[in-house]
């Protein structure tokens, strides 16, 4: 009897979101196409960063632009994907 395996629809993910900036590594909360809302707001120049998305253990990362930068008065941060 062979058994089966796989994710079931009542159990959660296990997410993990971050952006890497410079030597940061930043806690995101949540993700959309062209923002992100970081756990806690930090101020910052515009830049290029690097996305990191974990779920049940499987990474996928790539290069992200931040043509605003990050403000103190807001956890909420516009990107816009770069090619690798």
């Amino acid at each position: 009897m062979s058994r089966i395996t796989g994710h079931s629809a009542h159990a959660k993910p296990r997410v993990k979101i971050s952006l890497i900036l410079h030597d940061w590594e930043l806690q995101v909360d949540q993700l959309g196409p062209d923002s992100l809302l970081l756990k806690e707001p930090i101020a910052g120049q515009p830049a290029e960063g690097r996305l990191l998305l974990e779920v049940d253990g499987v990474q996928r990362a790539w290069s992200v632009l931040l043509p605003d930068g990050l403000s103190l008065r807001s956890r909420r941060v516009r990107i816009r994907a770069m090619p690798d």
